[in-house]
C-alpha cells in the first residue's frame, strides 16, 4: 500500500497534522499590500554599529515582517536538498505572482485551491519515491534512520519524524507537534496499513505543513513597535533563502543552535561560505534572471527570416554565458560596477562564432579576454540584447528603458492609454529609413516625446548590435550612428561610453543595485522614501569593502533590516 492509494487519508494528514486551514487563512494577510511597504522615516541617516557587533542602521526602520510562502523555485531547490530527490513538482505549479520586478514579494504571494492540491500530489509523490528506495540507499537512509521494532514501533517513528520535520520546519518541533504526526500511524493501522504506511503519512503531513510551505516566523510580542532580534533559526532561514533560495544547510542550522548567528564575525563567516557553495549559483538564476529580465530569454520570440542564424543552440549559449559571468561576480570580491565594463567573459564555440571570435576548442565554455573586441560587460552581453529586442528588429525603446528600470531604478511612468503604438514606419516614415530616422519622427509627436526623449537616445546608443546581440556597423546599408544621451544631458557614443557613465558613484548604479538585490531578499518593495534610504545605506556599507555583490549580501545580512524586526502596535 502507498502513501497515494490512502486517499482518504490525506485530509487527515493536510487538516489534522499540519492544519492547512491556518495555510489557507494566511493568504489574506499575505495578499495585503499594506505588509510589503517599509515603514518609519527616510531623512535620518544610518549610524554606527550596536553593542552585539551587529551593524546598526540607526533610526532607518526595517518595517513589518511579513510571512513568506516558498515560491516556485525555493520549493523544488527545498525539497531537492531535504529529500535528495531531483523531481521538480514545482514545474506543475501556479506561476508565481511578480511584482517590483520579483516572485518573492510576500504581498502577491497568495495560495490557491489548486496550490493545495498540487501541493498534496508532490507531498504524495515525494514521499512515495522515498519509500520505494532500497533499504540501504543514502537518500532513504538520511530520512529512516532506524528501524522501527515490531512490538513497538512509536519511538523509532518519533525519531524519524522529529529528525525530518526540524529540517523541513527548520528549527525545533515541539512534542505536541510531534504527537499529531506520530498519531498518523494508529490511522493506518487501523486501516490496514504497515507501520511504512504510517510513517509515510505522517511525512506527508510535514510536507503540507504550513511551517513548510512558509517561512513562518513567531513574534513573542507581534504588537510591540520595539526592535528586536528576530531568533537564530529565523535568521538562518532567512540567510539561506536570500542566498541559496533553499533551506539552511547542517552548518548554518548549526550556528542557530548554538546561538550565534547574531554574531558579526559569524555572519560574515556563514555568507562567505554560502557564497562559494554550488547551491549560491540561485543567486544568478534568480536575483539576477529577475533584476535583468533574462527570464525571459528561454521563451523569447525571434523571427527566423529576420534572423536566420539563431537557433536553439545560440539561446543556450546566450544563457550559459550569462549565467557563468554572474556566478564568477559572486564567488570573486570583484567590484559590481565592473559587471557593466568586464573585460573578459565565457564563450563557446557558437557564440563565440556569432560574436566573431575566434571559436574555443571543444564545446565547453570558456573564460575569455575580450580586451581587443568590440565588446565590454553585461550591455553588450546577447542575452541582454535580446531580451530587449523586438522578434524581427532592435527595440531602442526597450533597451532605453531597460536600463533606467533595471540599473537606475528611475522607470519612465506608464504610457497614457489613449498613446499611438508605435510602429515600425510611423506617419512621414519610408521603410528604408533606420530606426534613429524613425525614432526622430515618432519622438516629434507632442503625446510621444515627453517620455520618449528620455529613454529613446539611450537605447540608440546601442544600435551597434542587432536583435540578437551581433555586432553590426550598418543598418540596411547605413552606417550606424551610436550616439546617445542620458536623461539629464549627458552625452555617449557607444555602449561602451555608456557603459562607463553608468559605472560613475553618481549616477546612482550602487543604491539602484542595492535597491533590486534588497526586493528580492527581504521580500518588499523598496521603490518609496524609506526604501530608497534603505538601498542608499546598504550600498554605502558595500563602498568600502570593495562595492562587490558579496559585500552587497553581507552588508544587508547584517543591517538591522536582516536581523532585527518590530511589530505593530493595534
Amino acid at each position: 500500500m502507498t502513501c497515494r492509494s490512502m486517499v482518504p487519508l490525506w485530509r487527515l494528514a493536510l487538516f489534522g497534522a499540519c492544519g492547512a486551514v491556518s495555510l489557507l487563512a494566511c493568504s489574506g494577510s499575505i495578499g495585503d499590500p499594506t505588509s510589503s511597504r517599509p515603514g518609519g522615516s527616510a531623512a535620518a541617516t544610518a549610524g554606527g554599529k550596536g553593542g552585539d557587533g551587529v551593524v546598526s542602521s540607526g533610526p532607518l526602520d526595517p518595517g513589518r515582517v511579513p510571512m513568506r510562502r516558498l515560491n516556485r523555485a525555493e520549493y523544488c531547490n527545498t525539497v531537492r536538498d531535504l529529500l535528495g530527490t531531483a523531481q521538480r513538482p514545482c514545474d506543475q505549479f501556479p506561476a508565481d505572482n511578480t511584482i517590483f520586478g520579483f516572485d518573492t514579494v510576500s504581498s502577491v504571494q497568495s495560495v490557491s485551491s489548486l496550490h493545495v492540491e498540487l501541493y498534496e500530489e508532490a507531498a504524495a509523490s515525494l514521499v512515495d519515491e522515498l519509500i520505494a528506495l532500497p533499504a540501504t540507499d543514502a537518500r532513504r537512509t538520511a530520512v529512516f534512520s532506524c528501524q522501527p521494532d515490531a512490538a513497538d514501533p512509536k519511538p523509532c517513528a518519533l525519531e524519524i519524524l522529529r529528525t525530518f520535520a526540524e529540517r523541513a520546519f527548520r528549527r525545533p518541533v515541539t512534542a505536541d507537534e510531534l504527537a499529531d504526526h506520530v498519531a498518523l500511524l494508529d490511522v493506518a493501522k487501523a486501516q490496514g496499513g504497515t507501520v511504512n504506511d504510517g510513517l509515510g503519512l505522517g511525512l506527508r503531513a510535514i510536507l503540507l505543513s504550513p511551517h513548510f510551505l512558509f517561512r513562518v516566523e513567531i513574534d513573542a510580542d507581534p504588537h510591540s513597535p520595539a526592535l528586536h532580534p528576530v531568533s537564530d533559526y529565523e535568521l538562518a532561514s532567512r540567510m539561506s533563502y536570500a542566498i541559496w533560495s533553499s533551506m539552511p544547510d547542517a552548518a548554518l542550522l548549526s550556528a542557530a543552535a548554538g546561538k550565534t548567528l547574531h554574531d558579526r564575525a559569524e555572519l560574515e563567516h556563514q555568507v562567505a561560505r554560502m557564497l562559494q557553495d554550488p547551491r549560491a549559483h540561485a543567486l544568478t538564476t534568480d536575483f539576477v534572471d529577475q533584476w535583468l529580465k533574462l527570464r525571459d530569454l528561454p521563451t523569447v520570440e525571434v523571427n527566423a527570416q529576420a534572423f536566420p542564424t539563431f537557433d536553439s543552440a545560440l539561446r543556450d549559449a546566450m544563457i550559459g554565458e550569462t549565467s557563468r559571468f554572474f556566478d564568477e561576480f559572486f564567488r570573486q570580491p570583484l567590484p559590481a560596477v565592473n559587471i557593466l565594463t568586464a573585460d573578459f567573459t565565457y564563450l563557446n564555440a557558437r557564440l563565440a562564432s556569432h560574436y566573431g571570435m575566434t571559436p574555443p576548442a571543444g564545446n565547453d565554455f570558456v573564460r575569455v579576454s575580450l580586451t581587443d573586441t568590440s565588446r565590454r560587460g553585461m550591455l553588450m552581453q546577447a542575452s541582454v540584447l535580446t531580451v530587449t529586442s523586438h522578434p524581427n528588429r532592435t527595440s531602442p525603446v526597450a533597451r532605453g528603458v531597460w536600463v533606467l528600470s533595471r540599473l537606475l531604478c528611475s522607470p519612465p511612468s506608464p504610457p497614457p492609454p489613449d498613446i499611438p503604438k508605435l510602429t515600425e514606419t510611423p506617419p512621414g516614415a519610408t521603410p528604408d529609413m533606420t530606426m534613429r530616422q524613425r525614432l526622430a519622427i515618432h519622438r516629434q509627436m507632442a503625446t510621444c516625446g515627453a517620455c520618449h526623449n528620455s529613454f529613446d537616445p539611450i537605447g540608440l546608443g546601442l544600435e551597434t548590435f542587432d536583435g540578437i546581440g551581433a555586432f553590426r556597423a550598418a543598418e540596411g546599408g547605413k552606417p550606424i550612428d551610436a550616439a546617445g544621451e542620458l536623461p539629464d544631458g549627458t552625452k555617449f557614443s557607444g555602449p561602451s561610453e555608456l557603459a562607463a557613465i553608468l559605472t560613475q558613484p553618481e549616477r546612482g548604479f550602487d543604491a539602484c543595485m542595492a535597491q533590486q538585490m534588497l526586493t528580492y531578499v527581504v521580500g518588499r518593495g523598496f521603490d518609496d522614501e524609506s526604501g530608497r534610504a534603505w538601498s542608499t545605506h546598504i550600498a554605502e556599507l558595500a563602498r568600502p569593502s570593495g562595492r562587490s555583490f558579496a559585500a552587497a549580501i553581507t552588508s544587508i545580512v547584517e543591517s538591522d533590516l536582516f536581523t532585527q524586526r518590530r511589530g505593530e502596535a493595534p
